[in-house]
């Protein structure tokens, strides 16, 4: 067990987590458990300097199994991504971000119901937003909510109360995280926001060759021109700090150039 182990973090990054399933072949063991996972977080020896590896898989005995609620592949992730939290209660970043998606949302509605009726059906009226890395899901249901807000904003100052055929009235949101855990915290945070039926989490990377942006997702909208559709407007937060660690150009860059309108 010892070998694996120490051949799986001969072959980590830096700051990489260690994942590594090792055979129960120590005859002391008495847990009578065949298998099991191992997931090894670099940190700094505060005492002697370096590194080191500290099992973020040990069993918890706060932990409750048989709450259903409970998910522990989400939870051995968050203590490998430990930045998440602290990141989460930064309340300036999060308002920044805010102020930020809240001004393009409300322009590109305005623009939308301000520009002349469209003469095909690609344009349409619904706000499409392409979220890269959905993490917790902040930065999709930030876009989902500043837009239905500027679309209630807009509605309440139409003159006459008249409504053009192709002011906006909807938005989706299609948010792509490759982490099987983080999406599955996406899906929850989001739904127990009541935000679910505006925002879809997909588990991919955007810059995988079979993703595209698909209406399809949102069931109440069908129609013949649902899928491989252009969003309106891209959240992302690809940073670290390393700054281009998460490969945050090539991800825009793909996105601009299959996934985003050309505005």
């Amino acid at each position: 067990m010892s070998e694996v182990i120490a051949q799986a973090i001969q072959s980590a990054r830096y700051n990489e987590a260690v994942v590594v399933t090792v055979d129960n072949n120590d005859d002391n063991d008495t847990t009578n458990e065949q298998a099991r996972e191992i997931v090894l977080v670099a940190c700094l020896d505060s005492e002697n300097g370096g590194v080191i590896w500290k099992d973020a898989a040990a069993a918890d005995n706060t932990t409750h199994q048989d709450n259903a609620d409970e998910d522990m592949g989400i939870i051995r992730h968050l203590r490998t991504k430990r930045w998440v939290l602290p990141m989460l209660n930064d309340h300036r970043r999060n308002d920044m971000y805010d102020r930020a998606i809240r001004s393009a949302c409300r322009q590109k509605v305005l623009n939308k119901n301000t520009a002349a009726a469209p003469s095909n059906n690609e344009d349409d009226n619904v706000i499409r937003i392409l979220d890269i890395g959905s993490g917790s899901g902040l930065l999709a249901m930030m876009g989902a909510q500043q837009t239905l807000d500027a679309i209630k904003k807009e509605d309440q100052e139409e003159v006459g109360g008249e409504e053009s055929d192709h002011s906006v009235k909807d938005v989706h949101v299609t948010s792509i995280e490759m982490a099987s855990a983080m999406a599955r915290l996406a899906r929850m945070t989001i739904k127990a926001n009541n935000l679910d039926d505006k925002i879809k989490v997909v588990e991919s990377h955007s810059m995988d060759e079979n993703f595209c942006i698909d209406d399809t997702l949102f069931a109440q909208t069908l129609d013949e021109h649902s899928n491989n559709t252009k969003a309106d407007i891209c959240t992302s937060e690809l940073l670290e700090s390393g700054l281009l660690g998460e490969g945050v150009l090539p991800s825009i860059r793909d996105a601009w150039s299959r996934h985003l309108k050309d505005d």
